[in-house]
């Protein structure tokens, strides 16, 4: 057999196999699907940022039907990827004041802004992750002001809390969280010196966990700072409702006594703080020392004040001793005037006799 009929007798039996047995793929090779499976993405909630953008492009549309498209994608967008904002009431303003200049006054969008507004309340989905980052960058913050303000660099300390106190505010955007207000309180308190917003944080924290009584007890430190004594009586009383061991919220109720005289009363608070083991011992112990010595000079004023009244007593006893001496005189010369007055009259004698008698 020829060479050129070996050669076609080899490719036609190669086309045959080709073309009549099935393909297998080799070992360890993977046959792909004839289409492959969409990939899920990864949504992520919109924060208020993304809504106030989404209304800043509406308002930019030049044509109503622009604006109306805008309106129904961004109520759909909001359903579809969620948000990670609880709205407060000044989100709820900005959002309103955004939106009015979004619709540019277009009769069918009226209903635009209340439908938004509804659509974030039941669509909320905190971003814990991205608070609990938050968080913690506060918390780095705190600590580093602490620091700096320990060194005596009181201005670069100021810088640290207040990216503190943001940090913290940006973790509650994301996510409303009894610590997270905790936290900011602090900072606002003895970082910032805002007072009232540190309070409002405090309410906060306790408003989400009502044994929260670390919340309350700062509470009560920030009312005493401010001399708001009852305020502060009123929240350390709560907090003995949750924990009545508490040791350090002992030390400043006997504190608080001790700022308004009210010795006596301070006396207990300090002895729980001192059996309980407080933090602050040597306060402790001193206020109930001062408590005691206050309740002692308090003591010696009732003495005092007791033995003038006794004195007083004597001379009344005295003055009345000689009254009723004097009384007995008068009543003796009477007499005599009716022994002297029988020898003119004998009847009004008798008269004036049974006067005196």
């Amino acid at each position: 057999m020829s060479f050129k009929l070996r050669w076609l007798l080899a490719l036609a039996v190669t086309l045959w196999l080709l073309i009549f047995l099935p393909s297998h793929p080799s070992q360890g090779q993977r046959k792909k699907p004839a289409k492959e499976p969409a990939q899920t993405e990864t949504v992520k909630p919109l924060n208020k940022t993304d809504v106030l953008g989404f209304l800043s492009d509406m308002a930019s549309s030049k044509t109503s039907k622009g604006r109306r498209d805008a309106a129904s994608f961004l109520i759909q967008h909001v359903q579809r990827e969620k948000v990670d904002f609880e709205l407060t009431n000044e989100d709820e303003t900005d959002l309103q004041k955004a939106g009015r200049e979004a619709i540019s006054e277009d009769a069918e969008l009226s209903g635009f802004i209340p439908t938004l507004i509804e659509a974030i309340r039941k669509n909320y989905r905190p971003d814990t992750n991205a608070a609990l980052i938050a968080h913690n960058e506060g918390i780095n913050y705190y600590r580093s002001g602490d620091d700096k303000k320990a060194a005596g660099d009181d201005k670069k300390a100021a810088d640290d809390y207040k990216k503190a106190a943001e940090a913290y505010k940006r973790a509650l955007q994301h996510y409303k969280r009894d610590e997270t207000y905790y936290h900011l309180g602090q900072v606002l308190h003895y970082g910032l010196q805002q007072y009232k917003e540190a309070e409002e944080a405090f309410n906060n924290a306790i408003l989400l966990k009502p044994d929260y009584v670390e919340a309350r007890y700062s509470l009560a430190l920030l009312y005493n700072d401010l001399n708001q004594f009852e305020k502060a009586i009123d929240s350390l009383k709560k907090v003995f409702e949750t924990n009545s061991t508490y040791a350090d919220a002992h030390c400043l109720l006997g504190s608080i006594y001790v700022s308004l005289t009210r010795y006596e009363d301070a006396v207990e608070p300090f002895k729980k703080a001192i059996e309980y083991k407080t933090s602050q011992l040597a306060n402790a112990h001193y206020g109930l020392g001062i408590s005691y010595f206050k309740k002692k000079e308090a003591l010696e004023r009732k003495k005092e004040e007791l033995e003038k009244k006794k004195k007083e007593l004597e001379q009344y006893d005295n003055l009345l001793k000689d009254l009723d001496k004097e009384a007995l005189e008068m009543k003796k010369k009477a007499l005599e005037q009716c022994d002297l007055l029988k020898d003119h009259d004998k009847e009004l004698a008798n008269k004036l006799y049974g006067i005196i008698k």
